[in-house]
Protein backbone atom coordinates (compact mmCIF):
# COMPACT_ATOMS: atom_id res chain seq x y z
CA UNK A 1 0.00 0.00 0.00
CA UNK A 2 1.56 2.96 -0.93
CA UNK A 3 1.38 6.15 1.31
CA UNK A 4 0.36 9.21 -0.49
CA UNK A 5 1.22 12.64 0.92
CA UNK A 6 -0.87 15.66 1.09
CA UNK A 7 0.96 18.94 1.28
CA UNK A 8 -0.99 21.57 2.89
CA UNK A 9 -0.09 24.82 2.65
CA UNK A 10 -1.24 27.86 4.68
CA UNK A 11 -0.67 31.06 3.49
CA UNK A 12 -1.01 34.36 5.42
CA UNK A 13 -4.33 36.07 4.67
CA UNK A 14 -4.03 39.46 4.62
CA UNK A 15 -6.80 41.73 5.10
CA UNK A 16 -6.86 45.32 3.47
CA UNK A 17 -7.31 47.50 6.38
CA UNK A 18 -8.06 51.32 5.37
CA UNK A 19 -6.52 53.70 7.29
CA UNK A 20 -6.05 57.80 7.53
CA UNK A 21 -2.89 59.91 8.11
CA UNK A 22 -2.82 62.45 10.74
CA UNK A 23 -1.71 65.75 10.88
CA UNK A 24 -1.47 67.56 13.46
CA UNK A 25 -0.96 71.81 13.92
CA UNK A 26 1.39 72.59 16.88
CA UNK A 27 2.24 76.39 17.87
CA UNK A 28 4.37 76.49 21.32
CA UNK A 29 2.96 73.98 23.21
CA UNK A 30 5.06 70.82 23.18
CA UNK A 31 4.13 69.27 26.21
CA UNK A 32 0.10 69.52 24.81
CA UNK A 33 2.13 68.02 21.40
CA UNK A 34 3.28 65.15 23.53
CA UNK A 35 -0.03 64.59 25.38
CA UNK A 36 -1.77 64.45 22.13
CA UNK A 37 1.04 61.97 20.59
CA UNK A 38 0.96 59.64 23.61
CA UNK A 39 -2.07 58.95 23.66
CA UNK A 40 -2.64 58.86 19.85
CA UNK A 41 -0.31 55.77 20.67
CA UNK A 42 -2.51 54.38 23.21
CA UNK A 43 -6.02 54.45 21.80
CA UNK A 44 -5.85 55.15 18.14
CA UNK A 45 -5.48 52.23 15.66
CA UNK A 46 -5.11 52.29 11.99
CA UNK A 47 -3.45 55.47 11.65
CA UNK A 48 -1.13 55.45 8.67
CA UNK A 49 1.56 57.87 8.65
CA UNK A 50 1.59 60.94 11.29
CA UNK A 51 2.92 64.63 10.41
CA UNK A 52 3.23 67.82 12.61
CA UNK A 53 3.22 71.07 11.14
CA UNK A 54 4.61 73.18 13.76
CA UNK A 55 6.20 76.83 14.60
CA UNK A 56 7.77 77.87 17.84
CA UNK A 57 9.58 80.48 19.50
CA UNK A 58 13.29 79.81 20.88
CA UNK A 59 12.03 79.53 24.48
CA UNK A 60 10.47 75.80 22.95
CA UNK A 61 12.72 74.78 20.44
CA UNK A 62 14.60 72.13 22.84
CA UNK A 63 11.00 70.78 24.07
CA UNK A 64 9.80 70.37 20.16
CA UNK A 65 13.42 68.36 20.01
CA UNK A 66 12.63 66.08 22.35
CA UNK A 67 9.04 65.41 21.36
CA UNK A 68 11.19 65.02 17.96
CA UNK A 69 13.23 62.36 19.84
CA UNK A 70 10.58 59.92 21.88
CA UNK A 71 8.40 60.06 18.51
CA UNK A 72 10.77 59.18 15.85
CA UNK A 73 8.29 57.92 13.70
CA UNK A 74 6.60 61.09 13.63
CA UNK A 75 7.32 63.08 10.28
CA UNK A 76 7.85 66.81 11.91
CA UNK A 77 7.77 70.28 9.73
CA UNK A 78 8.82 73.39 11.12
CA UNK A 79 7.45 76.24 10.30
CA UNK A 80 9.50 79.53 8.81
CA UNK A 81 9.50 82.96 10.43
CA UNK A 82 7.23 83.69 7.93
CA UNK A 83 4.04 81.38 9.02
CA UNK A 84 1.27 83.40 7.28
CA UNK A 85 3.27 82.62 3.63
CA UNK A 86 4.57 78.79 4.55
CA UNK A 87 1.20 77.73 6.49
CA UNK A 88 -0.44 76.67 3.45
CA UNK A 89 2.32 75.24 1.22
CA UNK A 90 3.32 72.86 4.13
CA UNK A 91 0.12 71.96 4.89
CA UNK A 92 -0.49 71.14 1.04
CA UNK A 93 3.20 69.45 1.12
CA UNK A 94 1.66 67.31 4.17
CA UNK A 95 -1.59 66.45 2.37
CA UNK A 96 0.37 65.83 -1.39
CA UNK A 97 2.70 63.19 0.94
CA UNK A 98 -0.03 61.56 2.97
CA UNK A 99 0.06 57.78 1.73
CA UNK A 100 -3.84 56.73 2.70
CA UNK A 101 -6.51 57.97 1.04
CA UNK A 102 -8.56 59.65 4.24
CA UNK A 103 -6.90 62.15 6.50
CA UNK A 104 -7.34 63.39 10.26
CA UNK A 105 -6.41 66.73 10.99
CA UNK A 106 -5.90 67.91 14.46
CA UNK A 107 -4.46 70.79 16.56
CA UNK A 108 -2.00 70.05 19.39
CA UNK A 109 -4.34 70.58 22.31
CA UNK A 110 -6.64 67.59 22.26
CA UNK A 111 -6.19 64.26 24.74
CA UNK A 112 -7.51 61.13 23.16
CA UNK A 113 -9.52 59.48 26.08
CA UNK A 114 -11.24 56.68 24.58
CA UNK A 115 -10.04 53.98 22.19
CA UNK A 116 -10.79 55.09 18.26
CA UNK A 117 -11.10 52.55 15.50
CA UNK A 118 -10.16 54.39 12.47
CA UNK A 119 -11.15 50.97 10.16
CA UNK A 120 -14.39 51.65 11.59
CA UNK A 121 -14.94 55.08 10.92
CA UNK A 122 -13.87 55.10 7.19
CA UNK A 123 -16.27 51.77 6.83
CA UNK A 124 -19.07 54.39 7.77
CA UNK A 125 -17.75 57.21 6.11
CA UNK A 126 -18.38 55.64 2.86
CA UNK A 127 -21.16 53.44 3.94
CA UNK A 128 -23.07 57.28 4.36
CA UNK A 129 -21.60 58.94 1.72
CA UNK A 130 -20.97 61.26 4.27
CA UNK A 131 -18.87 64.58 4.55
CA UNK A 132 -16.42 63.71 7.36
CA UNK A 133 -16.14 61.85 10.68
CA UNK A 134 -16.37 64.19 13.59
CA UNK A 135 -14.91 62.42 16.35
CA UNK A 136 -15.11 65.49 18.79
CA UNK A 137 -18.96 66.21 18.72
CA UNK A 138 -21.64 63.91 20.33
CA UNK A 139 -24.79 63.87 21.57
CA UNK A 140 -23.74 65.82 25.10
CA UNK A 141 -22.19 68.87 23.20
CA UNK A 142 -25.20 71.21 23.81
CA UNK A 143 -23.30 74.40 24.71
CA UNK A 144 -21.27 76.25 22.77
CA UNK A 145 -18.15 77.74 25.39
CA UNK A 146 -16.93 80.02 23.01
CA UNK A 147 -19.85 82.42 22.96
CA UNK A 148 -21.09 81.24 26.95
CA UNK A 149 -24.47 80.06 25.02
CA UNK A 150 -26.68 77.09 24.75
CA UNK A 151 -26.50 75.10 21.33
CA UNK A 152 -28.91 72.74 20.57
CA UNK A 153 -27.75 69.20 19.07
CA UNK A 154 -29.49 69.18 16.08
CA UNK A 155 -32.03 66.41 14.91
CA UNK A 156 -29.79 63.43 14.04
CA UNK A 157 -30.69 59.39 12.42
CA UNK A 158 -28.57 56.88 14.40
CA UNK A 159 -26.19 54.92 12.11
CA UNK A 160 -24.52 52.53 14.49
CA UNK A 161 -23.49 52.44 18.01
CA UNK A 162 -23.15 56.33 19.42
CA UNK A 163 -22.36 57.16 15.42
CA UNK A 164 -24.97 59.40 13.98
CA UNK A 165 -25.69 61.77 11.52
CA UNK A 166 -27.10 65.34 11.01
CA UNK A 167 -27.45 68.02 8.28
CA UNK A 168 -25.16 71.16 9.14
CA UNK A 169 -27.85 73.79 7.91
CA UNK A 170 -29.76 72.33 10.91
CA UNK A 171 -27.02 72.86 13.38
CA UNK A 172 -25.21 75.74 15.01
CA UNK A 173 -22.55 76.60 16.61
CA UNK A 174 -19.99 73.48 16.57
CA UNK A 175 -23.15 71.35 14.92
CA UNK A 176 -22.91 73.78 12.11
CA UNK A 177 -19.42 74.10 11.24
CA UNK A 178 -17.97 71.64 8.66
CA UNK A 179 -14.35 72.27 8.26
CA UNK A 180 -13.25 71.51 12.47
Amino acid sequence: MKIKFVLLVVLPVFMYCKQADLIIFSYNRPLQLYALLESTEKYVHGLGSITVVYRTDSAFANAYRQVQNDFEYVCFTKQSNQPRKDFKPLTLKSIRNAKNDYILFAVDDIIVKDHIDIEYCISLLEQTNAYGFYLRLGQNLNFFYMLQKPQPVPPSNHIDNDVFSWQFAKGHYDWGYPHT
